[in-house]
């Protein structure tokens, strides 16, 4: 069974990590499985938090473990509906922008 890896972060280089959920064996996002101990692993969590760089979000001085909840999955729902309207040349006074905070509301609460 395949298992998402735990996602680690801190300010500071290298600011971001991922280990095994299994055996916390370092992992990489081109492994597949462990090399230690074999367990299928998911980036799923790892690919939201270093997307851009992941610094939308304040980094600790010290390693913490980042769990993906929905204020993190909102902000990159955001910011790609935001980059989706700039690549298409919404106008600010567009109905498609103003009905923007709705639609997001929609999503996330129902």
């Amino acid at each position: 069974m395949k298992l998402e890896v735990r996602t680690f972060v801190r300010h500071g280089m290298p600011w971001i990590c991922s280990i095994c959920p299994t055996c916390s064996e370092s992992v990489y996002q081109s492994e597949n499985f462990c090399k230690k101990c074999g367990q299928e692993l998911s980036f799923e969590s790892f690919k939201v938090v270093s997307k851009d760089g992941g610094h939308s979000f304040d980094l600790p001085p010290t390693w913490s473990e980042i769990i993906i909840d929905d204020k993190i999955r909102k902000m990159q729902f955001m910011q790609g509906l935001k980059e989706l309207e700039r690549m298409c040349n919404i106008k600010d006074n567009s109905i498609l922008k103003i009905m923007r905070e709705q639609f997001i509301k929609t999503c996330f609460e129902g």
